[in-house]
């Protein structure tokens, strides 16, 4: 099932998924993270298993957990690393969790988890690479140090004397995929002092040169971007105008420097318009449009469009915020100064092009023909609705989410219980034509009071498309 395309999975599904998950059938649990129950669930396995070996299973659990950017998850994962009962395979799972929790979706150099503790121990190199996800299940705005809070728990696990000397080397593994975030865990090389700058907001980093003296080098930190983004959509029938207007948030830290939007491999993308539009490249994994946008805080905005044949959905765009490239004071550096790489390169966020970020944002993302499915379109909006109250929370007020809740078409709960809905007469059209209506006035009158643009702009369409196909059958 392509959940994307597909709308939410039914109860009947849940339940086969949860029973799958039981009986350790692997291949068989499908997308229980978009299940209503599903994330308890999992949460609960992974902590009732704290003995567990199994990497095929601890695979799994890792691989479906890393799509919930929750806080239950995150505590249940920092939980079980720091627990030195639980056994070192369940440990590193938890390891990989948190890691996923920060920079979304991971898989190892596409092995399995027992691959990544055999080629990490075996042959003494890190497996691990990144890649992107689709999406999450679930997305909450966690607490912004939760990026520091994962490594530096991380960090005690590696640097802990008692753990094993197994978990000590898959912890540092997974450590290595958040270069951007200063490593405090261990103390600095003697001779190769790091000073912090609170005035300038830099780091100072002494250098031994070729001929022995010590130089000082300017290292600006690693600070993601913190972008704004607002969506207009102008729905032309064939083809959606995607039309974006980007900023610095007045709390970033960084110049906002590009802009990648998911682009649908399948050709879904048309055309990309405005000055500011570079290439097409891939972003662990997936597709992106990439847009150079250069806002600075205050400055304004930059604005750039695309043309879809998909209708938009919650994803996420990866935002890059520009960095000034640490000048090494050699070009002969002695062997201490290029030790001193790797943690110059922690301190600044390398790459040099700056520090990536994600951030959910509307996204190209459902076939119109599937949304126009009643029954698939109707599923498709509930999901929506409840990913911008409960996720992105581009809604913010409980009463506004269950009054729209309230308008969704009666329909809806027989396809939530998995059973056979009514079948689609003439009169079950026009009643659906008409709540949807009722749907579609609501988000009319709260927009930009209650209702946010990018939330209107995804929910608005979306019914629209549900909505226009619902007319009586020709005679």
């Amino acid at each position: 099932m392509n959940y994307r395309l597909g709308g939410a999975p039914t109860s009947a599904q849940c339940k086969a998924w949860a029973g799958a998950l039981n009986a350790r059938r692997h291949s068989e649990v499908g997308w229980l993270p978009f299940c209503p129950s599903g994330p308890a669930l999992l949460i609960q396995t992974l902590r009732e298993g704290r003995q567990e070996t199994d990497p095929v299973h601890l695979s799994l659990l890792a691989l479906q957990l890393g799509d919930l950017r929750t806080r239950p998850v995150l505590d249940a994962s920092m939980e079980l690393l720091a627990d030195p009962s639980a056994s070192d395979h369940v440990r590193t799972t938890a390891a990989l969790i948190l890691s996923a929790v920060v920079v979304g979706g991971q898989t190892v150099d596409d092995m399995s988890l027992a691959d990544m503790f055999t080629v990490t121990l075996g042959e003494g190199r890190c497996a691990l690479e990144r890649r992107g996800s689709s999406g999450f299940a679930r997305y909450e705005n966690l607490p912004r140090n939760t990026d520091a809070r994962v490594a530096h728990a991380l960090e005690r696990v590696r640097d802990d004397g008692t753990s094993s000397l197994q978990l000590r080397r898959l912890v540092a593994c997974v450590r290595t995929g958040l270069p951007w975030i200063a490593d405090r865990g261990r103390a600095t090389p003697v001779g190769a002092p790091v000073r912090w700058d609170a005035t300038a907001k830099v780091y100072w980093v002494s250098v031994r040169i070729e001929d022995g003296s010590i130089r000082q080098m300017r290292v600006e930190p690693a600070n993601r971007a913190v972008a704004t983004l607002r969506l207009e959509q102008v729905d032309r029938g064939d083809v959606v105008d995607y039309q974006y207007r980007v900023g610095a948030d007045s709390s970033s830290p960084k110049t906002v420097s590009q802009i990648a939007v998911p682009c649908p491999s399948d050709g879904g993308i048309t055309s990309r318009t405005g000055g500011d539009w570079q290439s097409m490249s891939e972003w662990r994994g997936t597709l992106h449009c990439e847009y150079a946008v250069y806002a600075a805080r205050g400055q304004g905005h930059v604005d750039f469009a695309l043309r879809s044949t998909l209708l938009a959905g919650v994803g996420e765009v990866i935002v890059v915020g520009a960095s000034d490239v640490p000048v090494w004071p050699t070009e002969d550096p002695t062997e201490e100064t290029i030790a001193l790489g790797a943690l110059v390169d922690s301190l600044s966020g390398s790459p040099p092009n700056g520090l990536v970020g994600r951030m959910p944002a509307p996204v190209p993302m459902y076939e119109r023909r599937v949304v126009a499915q009643t029954d698939s379109g109707l599923q498709i909006l509930a999901h929506e609705l409840r990913r911008i109250c409960e996720g992105t929370r581009w809604i913010a007020d409980p009463a506004m989410c269950r009054q729209l809740e309230q308008r969704l078409p009666l329909r809806l709960a027989a396809l939530r219980e998995g059973g056979a809905a009514p079948a689609l007469n003439d009169e079950a059209r026009v009643e659906i034509r008409r709540q949807l209506d009722e749907f579609i006035r609501v988000l009319v009158a709260s927009r930009d009071v209650t209702i946010g643009q990018n939330a209107f702009t995804i929910l608005h369409i979306i019914a629209g498309a549900v909505r226009a196909p619902l007319v009586p059958a020709s005679p």
